[in-house]
């Protein structure tokens, strides 16, 4: 149960730059930069795919998709293999009728739209205006039709805040008079508030006297959906958070809304779990660094009712790896690493294992999108996913839950380390102890002349050095060169015996095209040491 040899949903980010600047992303703020993936990336990425053959995938992430040189071309490339594609755009752009063409043989396409009101449209994702949203979505049902060719299902995808939350009735009607048949109203993550423009706040964050019109607008929001029979999804954090606000102003809950009348696309069309009800404080850290995220927290003996670690995987643009939408990257592909060394890596595992164990992560304690349930109905949940055909026929029988036990061997930390060092107060156990290195650093390895895992999980300060690039080269050979992505990096190899020779030691060299000296940053560090790479964990041992 800690492995998955198939995929529903995955997700691959041709680009993280966005033609827009919404006020409710992260791509609005000052330090933010988008990039784009390699071809080679894209490439690979698809034949990884193919074997797992997931009933739909995705291509987008953060950014717009379809920015990116030839998205299109490699979209067909999928299509043309029988991959299902769905895409999430906001149709700011006036498509050519080669782009046209290419998303009308999509299976499903979700645009971003949280309005009707095409003045506030404007101020909320700035620079979308709604007449060439319409016009695209007319050009592209207008060639569906022509070409005879069955149309993508269109779902408006609605971020919900305090601009919007009394106008949500018109929306739906308008996005239906579009050909909208589903509807995704998505948990809002508030970001720092931006300068010379409308801010959107969190709909729990409204003032107490308010939240009876709140409750009474998404009421008469979900009840026409019902009555109308068209299809929506919620993300439960969003609801989460409204009835702990309305339960701590002593006002009734706000009940769940009646369920879809049709099945849900991508991910959301799963059947779910019945969601426990919390009466935990909400998960708000007041002091927390960056984005804030609206949810509320379990009680003992629940765990998220979640499935994504073993259905789902995002490839982001910088190519990181994350197990959904919403948790940090868990592992970055290497020189030559495929999307496929994800699928079943130790981190993957270890998060499977969490949230079958309910000891979860900060970000699954903190999820905007995942209501909670029981251990018992989450492990249920897995184990009909793992076994399809015969989850009729067999009982569930509960089973144990362990970390993989990973046999170690010998490692010498050479020159260029500086001494190990250890701080408790830190709250991620798995970065409480590190060794600094130098610009360049060695490790002597006793060489196992069998397969090994080379695991490194390691940090790089963003803030002094944004570029700086990692270079790990194995017993003479360079085996990956990367900027990480983010301040943590994770790498995770399988080396084969060809690669380690004869010899009874093996050289493991870690370089950094840049150092920094604390004394010469804070004078007051009183450090004089020239740092390159902080390293938590170094592995070098069996292999799975």
């Amino acid at each position: 149960m800690l492995e998955s040899h198939r995929t529903t949903v995955a997700h691959i980010e041709f680009t993280s730059r966005c033609n827009l600047k919404c006020v409710f992303c992260s791509s609005s703020q000052p330090d933010y930069k988008g990039i784009d993936i390699d071809e080679e990336t894209i490439e690979s990425a698809i034949e990884a795919l193919k074997k797992r053959k997931p009933k739909l995938v995705s291509v987008n992430g953060h950014g717009e998709t379809t920015i990116y040189r030839n998205w299109h071309i490699y979209c067909n490339k999928m299509l043309d293999a029988g991959i299902k594609l769905h895409i999430i755009s906001n149709f700011a752009k006036k498509f050519s009728p080669v782009e046209l063409h290419t998303l009308s043989r999509f299976k499903s396409i979700e645009i971003s739209c949280d309005t009707s009101d095409p003045v506030l449209l404007k101020k909320l994702r700035r620079g979308l205006d709604l007449e060439t949203l319409s016009l695209n979505l007319s050009r592209l049902l207008e060639i569906s039709l022509k070409e005879r060719r069955r149309l993508p299902e269109i779902s408006f995808s609605c971020v919900i805040s305090d601009l919007n939350v009394f106008k949500l009735t018109d929306y739906v009607a308008f996005g239906k008079s579009l050909g909208v048949t589903h509807f995704n109203f998505c948990n809002l993550t508030k970001y720092p508030d931006l300068e010379d423009t409308l801010n959107a706040n969190h709909i729990s964050e409204m003032p107490v006297e308010l939240l009876p019109e709140v409750k009474a607008s998404l009421d008469k929001t979900f009840e026409f959906l019902h009555e109308s029979h068209i299809a929506y999804h919620f993300q439960q954090g969003l609801l989460d958070s409204l009835n702990q606000k309305i339960r701590e102003a002593n006002s009734s809950p706000l009940p769940l809304p009646p369920p879809p009348p049709h099945p849900l696309p991508l991910q959301d069309s799963k059947e779910k779990e019945p969601v426990e009800e919390n009466t935990g404080e909400m998960n708000k850290n007041i002091n927390e660094p960056g984005p804030h995220r609206y949810s509320s927290s379990g009680k003992v003996g629940q765990t998220r009712s979640c499935l994504d670690p073993w259905e789902f995987i995002l490839l982001q643009a910088n190519k990181d790896v994350s197990p959904c939408c919403w948790h940090r990257p868990i592992h970055s592909l290497g020189k030559n690493q495929s999307l496929a060394e994800s699928f079943n890596n130790t981190r993957m595992k270890d998060l499977r294992r969490r949230l079958l164990t309910g000891d979860l992560s900060e970000n699954c304690l903190n999820c905007p999108a995942r209501g909670w349930t029981t251990i018992d109905n989450l492990r249920h949940m897995v184990w009909s996913y793992l076994n399809p055909g015969i989850k009729k026929l067999l009982p569930f029988k509960m089973m144990k839950f362990k970390p993989d036990v990973l046999t170690p061997f010998e490692v010498h930390f050479a020159e260029g380390w500086y001494p190990l060092e250890t701080d408790l107060n830190i709250v991620d156990p798995d970065c409480q102890s590190w060794r600094w290195m130098s610009k360049k650093a060695v490790c002597m390895l006793k060489n196992p002349h069998r397969k090994a895992l080379l695991i490194i999980r390691g940090g790089v300060d963003k803030a002094i050095f944004p570029d700086q690039k990692v270079f790990i080269k194995f017993n003479g050979t360079l085996l990956d060169e990367f900027i990480p992505g983010s301040a943590k990096f994770f790498k995770e190899y399988n080396l084969r015996p060809e690669m380690m020779g004869e010899d009874d030691t093996l050289p493991l060299i870690i370089e950094t095209d840049k150092v920094f000296v604390p004394a010469v940053l804070t004078p007051t560090a009183n450090d004089n040491r020239e740092l390159g790479l902080q390293v938590y964990h170094l592995f070098f041992g069996e292999a799975i």
